[in-house]
């Protein structure tokens, strides 16, 4: 006579507390073996894989209620609805809601399929944050799920002008800089990106021959640096304006250079004095 070995999966309960805490250092211990977090300014997040396993030795499973495309010619958007499932007890113990859309940054060249992916993927994740939180949190990690800290990367000089010059009209445009005008405005190569931008997507009629060329990012970034010297604090704040006119010339831009280099230049050999 034959037997069959059957094995049996061990499970948690969320009523009792000496049960929980177990469920913690197992999810610790599972966590940092299969290397499920982000880290996102110096904190470990927990992807969503991990969030899955906390929800199933609990036995309680994600079930998507809807994806749904709230896209524009303008931009991919979805909503998904998420709800959490226990097996054990019959009944929903959990929901979650999310959005995704290929206007976040870092996200403009998503196809439709991976926006909706996202999308699902975070309701998924608020689901069980929702519910088991404090879980994670008692295993070590962040209670915020890492696709969640999409929106908290921090946003650079870099990612503010690809934003810019992915704007697809003046209103996206001046959305963009509104946006980030707080914390870059008064940088001179994001001024002049947004210009840039702005012309391109309203060309001014056709120039002449003779027409001037304007000032180029290499030249404005050097005119940045030397106009921190305090050689030139005086008349720093006007030079500024003037380089952030939109017909602001490779010309205009090397004798402004020259004078400016000179008077640092002149300044630095006096003091040596």
């Amino acid at each position: 006579m034959s037997s069959t070995e059957v094995t049996v999966i061990e499970s948690y309960d969320l009523a009792r507390a000496n049960q929980t805490l177990e469920l913690a250092d197992d999810l610790a211990k599972f966590i940092k073996d299969n290397k499920l977090t982000t880290n996102v300014q110096g904190k470990d997040f927990v992807n969503v894989e991990g969030w899955q396993f906390a929800g199933s030795r609990l036995g309680i499973v994600p079930m998507v209620d809807y994806l749904t495309d709230m896209s524009t010619p303008e931009e991919i958007k979805y909503e998904c609805k998420v709800s959490l499932y226990d097996l054990q007890r019959d009944k929903i113990v959990g929901v979650g809601i999310a959005r995704c859309s290929n206007k976040e940054s870092g996200k403009k060249f998503f196809a439709d399929y991976a926006v909706g992916s996202m999308c699902q993927t975070r309701a998924i994740g608020k689901a069980y944050r929702n519910l088991l939180g404090w879980i994670i949190k008692a295993a070590g990690y962040e209670p915020t799920t890492a696709e969640e800290m999409d929106f908290a990367k921090p946003v650079t000089l870099g990612s503010a002008i690809d934003e810019l010059e992915a704007a697809k009209d003046r209103a996206e445009l001046v959305a963009v800089w509104n946006r980030h005008k707080k914390q870059f405005g008064t940088h001179t190569v994001f001024a002049h990106a947004k210009e840039m931008r702005k012309a391109a997507l309203c060309p001014a009629p056709a120039a002449s021959p003779t027409a001037p060329h304007l000032a180029t990012t290499a030249q404005l970034e050097l005119l940045d640096n030397l106009l921190k010297s305090s050689s030139v604090a005086d008349i720093a704040e006007q030079l500024r304006e003037k380089m952030q006119e939109p017909d602001f010339t490779k010309e205009e831009a090397s004798r402004m250079i020259e004078e400016v280099n000179s008077r640092v230049q002149s300044t630095q050999q006096a003091q040596r004095f």
